[in-house]
């Protein structure tokens, strides 16, 4: 956002600068079946980011500008601005080490055992809390359309 708004405040003539969100995943292949993913459009395909939805979307913004009849921004007009609004965040019980562990040993029977997938869950008995949740092969959240 600071290096759009820098930009915008050049003044370049024919310089637009447009906003996108685009979710970003820090541990990758970490629960990534479990999480799921976005599309580009920035709604849920699969997983929690399906199931919540419309819990963690928030609320598009809005820019209004006049344009001439072919479509040129016309200078010096004021623009309307609805700015957008961030969704909520969601917690879960996952626990990253716990999680980290029990992935390495999902992938480790994979090539063990030559099994085409392998599932492992973690729960914590006293509470019910799901600690670990694995369906090894994962994939990288950040690139889910990029076979392994």
């Amino acid at each position: 956002k600071e290096t759009g708004d820098r930009i915008r405040n050049y003044g370049y003539d024919g310089v637009k600068v447009d906003e996108d969100y685009k979710r970003y995943y820090p541990y990758d292949t970490l629960a990534s079946k479990v999480i799921g993913f976005t599309g580009s459009d920035n709604q849920g395909i699969v997983g929690l980011e399906v199931k919540y939805d419309s819990w963690l979307a928030g609320n598009s913004g809005k820019i209004l500008t006049l344009t001439d009849a072919r479509g040129v921004e016309l200078e010096g007009m004021q623009e309307n601005r609805n700015e957008p609004e961030s969704g909520m965040d969601l917690t879960i019980s996952i626990d990253y080490n716990i999680q980290t562990y029990a992935q390495q040993l999902a992938n480790k029977a994979l090539a063990e055992k030559q099994a085409k997938t392998v599932s492992i869950i973690v729960m914590n008995p006293n509470n019910g809390e799901i600690m670990a949740m694995v369906n090894a092969p994962e994939y990288n959240l950040n690139e889910p359309y990029e076979l392994n």
